[in-house]
Order: C-alpha cells, then structure tokens, then sequence
C-alpha cells in the first residue's frame, strides 16, 4: 500500500495516479443512478471467492526495468511506457481474495473507460492488455500542482484559471453522470492535468457503473455524512448527492489549495460535517461550494452552468473596466480553515 503523504491519500510523484481500493461504511443520500443493465455489468466482473484469470485473448505486457513507477496502489501499478503512455496493470500478491480484487476493479475500470469513450475531460483510454490497460500518459494530478506550484509559494490559483479548473471538473462529472457512471472517488488526486493545463478525470476502478456496487469511497474531507440511516451494505453504489458533495470539496481545493478543514483530525470533520458545519469561505465561488455541500443541486449539469455565469460576468467585467489586481492574503489564523481572501486595488 503506499503511504498516506503530505500531498493527500496518494503517492503522486508522476503522471497516472492509480487509486487506493478502500474499503468501509459510507453514507449515502440522494439519487442513485440505478438501471435495469446493473445485475448484467455486476456478471462481467470478477468474484473474489476463487481465483479467477483475465481474458487470456488479451495482449501481455511484461514488466520491464527500469521502467518509471508513476503510482502504486493495493489493486493495481501504473508504470510509464513511453513519454505518451502509461500501463495500468493489476498486480499478483499470492492471495486469492487480493489478486481477484484487483483484476474485478481493472475489468470495472475498462468497462468504464470503455463506455466513456473519448471526451475532453477524461483520460484517454487506448486498449486493453491482460490484467490492464494503456491510457494517455499526462502530466500532474491537479493535486499535486496546488501544493508544490501554488501552496508552497503561499499562492493560489488566478481567477481565470480557478474559474477554468472548476468549471472543467464540474463538466467532467456532468459527463459521466450521463453515461451512468458515479466515480465514488471524487478528487484534486484523481483530476491529471494535460495539454495547456486541461483537467482531464481519471481513475475509475472500484466505481459505479449503472448502479453497481463501489469499492471505494470518498476521503473525509470530500465525504457526504449523515447522522443515521448509513446503508448495511459497505459498498452499496454512492448516490449523485454524495459525488456533488465531493465536487465541492474538490472546487474548494481548487481556489484554495488545501482541502477543507485541512488541519483538523478526520473525526473531528466527520463530527462537523454531520452538524452541517463547514469552512468559513470568502471567494466568488463560495455559493456554489456551500449549495454542494448543503445538497442544493440535483445533477452537476446545474454546477457548470453557475460556474460558467460566473466566468461569463468576469470576462464582462474585464472588458469593461481594467482588469483588477488580485492579491492573496491570509484571512486569519482561525482554526476552522486556512483561507484566502480575494482583494481587489486599484
């Protein structure tokens, strides 16, 4: 398993980040995206009882060295193949139940990919190999670029490109949500950046597809927690309320570079969160984080449609008067949040 850093649940020295299959008791509240074709996509994928093997029809990729390690994780490894692509590839522990795990969330994850297609704001998924996948190499995960370019030079983001990024990873959500896919797994680690700084989502083993059940769940930070009613069934599929939630956390991080209540112990947010209790928050978007974390929106189609009012009356703005310079500044050593303000000067 790779150890929890400073940069969040993943190690993120490369490029593909390979996701962390965690299993636990989630909440969920809201819609779920359920269809008849569910029990059909639950058959294709692996039982963990006895060892299963992959489509042996499939290409194999040896492992070879050196080859760069871009992310590790307990259902799968993600190594560099060329400076285009990358292997994504379930590993083989010598443990049954380990070894069927990882394959049925690699089998999930190009069922997925496979239903996405191509779009802007997914990673591109190139073929299937034996026990993996090829996908587009890209650059950072979002994540890693607010800490090590903006938070350690104690900056955030530009307007325009906070705006941007939001509004990117809203429509990255809204298009999967169509296509019957919840993520479970909402995040700055699993949003890679391409081209000019283009957010592309990756990452979908142990997610949802047409209601099936997930094996991940949301971090604490970007979970939807509630006081009662928490399903009996661990990996009962996460519910639209439940990713909208986990976008606005994920927006929050954007604009702020930290994750909420960044400095408080995972029980105590999970305490607040259930209070409805959230980080004080002064910044355009503030209305739009709270409305997904209140439960305010229905599906994040209405997400990027705020957020793209809000870019619309700026680039207004901009062009009527001159353009403001926009200064950070630490709003207080208050221990709810770490924030930054948003000044105009003249």
């Amino acid at each position: 398993m790779v150890p929890e850093t400073e940069y969040g649940q993943q190690a993120m020295s490369g490029h593909v980040i390979s996701s962390i299959t965690l299993r636990g008791r989630n909440s969920y509240n809201g819609t779920t995206a359920c269809s008849p074709h569910a029990v059909d996509v639950q058959e294709k994928m692996t039982s963990c009882d006895t060892f299963q093997e992959d489509d042996p029809s499939l290409p194999v990729i040896e492992p070879q060295r050196p080859r760069a390690l871009l992310g590790a994780g307990v259902t799968s490894h993600v190594e560099a193949i060329d400076e285009n692509t990358a292997l994504k590839k379930a590993p083989l522990w010598d443990n049954t139940y380990m070894d069927n795990s990882a394959l049925r969330d690699i089998q999930t994850e190009r069922l997925i990919y496979q239903r996405l297609g191509h779009h802007p704001r997914i990673c591109k998924y190139i073929r299937p190999i034996h026990r993996g996948m090829v996908l587009e190499r890209l650059s950072d995960s979002l994540r890693k670029r607010l800490v090590l370019t903006y938070q350690k030079a104690g900056e955030v983001p530009s307007l325009e490109l906070a705006l941007r990024w939001s509004i990117q990873a809203a429509e990255g959500i809204a298009y999967i949500h169509s296509k019957g896919v919840l993520q479970g797994d909402i995040g700055c680690y699993n949003m890679l950046l391409g081209d000019e700084d283009n957010l592309k989502l990756c990452d979908f083993a142990g997610a949802s597809i047409d209601g099936s059940p997930t094996t991940v769940i949301h971090g604490t930070r970007s979970q939807l927690w509630v006081e009662s009613e928490i399903p009996s069934n661990d990996n009962a599929p996460p519910t639209i309320a439940c990713e909208l939630f986990a976008l606005g956390s994920a927006i929050y991080e954007i604009w702020t570079t930290r994750q909420p209540y960044e400095e408080l112990e995972d029980n105590e947010v999970e305490k607040r969160y259930k209070q409805k209790q959230f980080p004080t928050i002064d910044l355009p978007v503030s209305e739009i984080i709270y409305k997904c974390w209140l439960e305010e929106y229905t599906a994040a189609d209405e997400v990027v449609a705020e957020l793209q009012q809000l870019q619309n009356n700026a680039t207004q703005n901009s062009h009527e008067k001159t353009p403001p310079n926009l200064k950070t500044e630490p709003e207080s050593d208050s221990p709810l949040t770490h924030m930054y303000q948003y000044r105009c000067t003249s």
